[in-house]
């Protein structure tokens, strides 16, 4: 058995524990009775150390763990490819994207339409009694 918190490699096992169809290896980090932060402490090592595009499957147990993956996934750029409870623990299935990917980058502000002018600049600040 895998001690708690120890990053394994199954190519044989999909992530969601079937046999695999891809040559892919999935990570799986095993934070089962591990409280919060150190279950996405424990995925963001395991990302950190795996080639961009890697699939890392998080076990844990501790209820907090939802809130805090989906923000760590949020907050990285990273995909969030499945949630499943599975008997007393929950897997979440995470993506680490290539920087170069479009998935990776976030949304940035809208396209200027070439049709409008530029924005005029503030205007400056009057005084009373200024000139």
């Amino acid at each position: 058995m895998t001690p708690p918190g120890d990053p394994t490699v199954d190519p044989t096992v999909d992530p969601i524990g079937g046999p695999a169809e891809s040559a892919d290896a999935t990570v799986t980090v095993d934070a089962r009775g591990l409280r919060c932060p150190l279950p996405v402490l424990r995925l963001a090592q395991a990302l950190a150390q795996q080639p961009p595009g890697t699939a890392v499957r998080l076990l844990a147990t501790d209820p907090a763990a939802r809130t805090d993956v989906a923000a760590f996934v949020r907050m990285r750029g990273l995909l969030l490819l499945d949630v499943r409870v599975e008997c007393e623990h929950t897997a979440y299935l995470v993506r680490g994207v290539s920087a170069t990917a479009p998935e990776a980058a976030p949304p940035g502000p809208p396209a200027a339409d070439p049709g409008m002018p530029p924005a005029a600049p503030p205007a400056r600040p009057t005084t009373p009694g200024g000139a």
